[in-house]
């Protein structure tokens, strides 16, 4: 799994051949055609994958804390983590809004594995607009919309730049966005 990812990660779902998969770990495709019936069965359950691994970290980081700033900053650290353990996994999230657009066969395919992550954020809203942490301003749909703006834009960042020390930075001034703290005060 981890070298399908790796693969549609860099060369995309039409340039990754099964075989392709099946040498870069030293076995025969026919091996791969025993677990997954085609190439986009494993590109679904790769998808599936990511999804788990990303929202089980995120979600174990977050519920440590009450305040949106405070979870908003233990998920953007444990995206770093992620970031850190595997570059491959922000590549194929990026890799699949092309690859749904060219393949909507595979939109339906994945559709069940994406409300995970939507819910997910829409939690994290809800419960900062329930609190009163957000402006009556914002609604729930603006808020999760920003969210879905600054973790796709964040996950672009890293994949693309592959420099920690420049991702660490630009989480760390998310981080002061979100709490209000970017700018000096004199000009807030």
């Amino acid at each position: 799994m981890r070298e399908a990812r790796r693969c549609f990660a860099t060369e995309g779902y039409d340039a990754t051949p099964n075989r392709r998969i099946a040498e870069s770990v030293g076995i025969t495709t026919a091996a791969i055609y025993h677990y997954f019936a085609s190439k986009a069965d494993l590109y679904v359950a790769t998808y599936a994958e990511v999804q788990e691994t990303v929202f089980t970290t995120l979600e174990r980081a977050t519920s440590r804390h009450e305040r949106f700033a405070d979870r908003f900053s233990a998920l953007l650290d444990a995206l770093a983590e992620i970031d850190a353990e595997d570059p491959y996994l922000a590549g194929f999230v990026i890799g699949v809004a092309s690859d749904l657009r060219r393949h909507p066969e595979l939109t339906d395919a994945i559709r069940e594995h994406r409300v995970r992550g939507r819910d997910y954020l829409l939690s994290l809203c809800r419960d900062a607009i329930v609190r009163g942490e957000v402006s009556p301003a914002v609604n729930e749909s603006a808020m999760y919309d920003m969210l879905v703006v600054m973790l796709s834009g964040l996950t672009r960042f890293s994949y693309s730049v592959h420099d920690r020390e420049r991702l660490l930075a630009v989480t760390e001034g998310l981080k002061q966005v979100v709490a209000g703290t970017i700018l000096q005060p004199a000009l807030r």
